[in-house]
């Protein structure tokens, strides 16, 4: 029994440090995305000419990535 009353009061010690952990919101977050689809938009109309095929998917990826993270 000692055991597990140990064990609970680590736990409750762990939970206690956890709700003191700041979260950082939604928004927090959103902004460097929108950036990435930003700039990504922008790299694509810039240089659709120059870029590859490779190119263009690895842009088409980090832009529909970061849209799935703020959508």
């Amino acid at each position: 029994m000692e055991g597990i009353e140990s064990q609970n009061d680590q736990l409750r010690e762990l939970n206690k440090e956890l709700e003191s952990f700041p979260i950082p919101s939604h928004m927090t977050c959103v902004s460097p995305l929108r950036a990435i689809i930003g700039y990504s938009g922008i790299l694509e109309e810039d240089f659709h000419e120059k870029l590859d095929d490779d190119g263009k998917k690895v842009i088409w990826r980090y832009s529909e990535n970061a849209l799935e993270r703020v959508f």
